[in-house]
């Protein structure tokens, strides 16, 4: 699996004109397959759902649809 570092380098590197755009790879590589399959717990998979079904405008409009409460700011966060 490649690291964040790695893809950085990559994107640099096309940025820059010294690496070629990579072809979009399919989904049925097992990289990408494997990857998907570890984000779409059932929680995700509830929220893409509401997010599809209900469309909210806001992540708070999201976080209520979800029965949650959104969280505090970290103490630290605070000035």
């Amino acid at each position: 699996m490649r690291t964040l570092h790695d893809l950085r380098d990559e994107m640099l590197a096309v940025a820059q004109g010294t690496r070629p755009i990579p072809p979009v790879r399919s989904v049925t590589d097992d990289e990408s397959v494997s990857g998907l399959l570890g984000v779409l717990t059932p929680a995700n998979r509830a929220l893409m759902q509401l997010i599809a079904t209900e469309r909210p405008e806001t992540v708070s409009k999201l976080l209520g649809l979800a029965n949650s409460a959104q969280p505090k700011p970290h103490k630290a966060w605070e000035t």
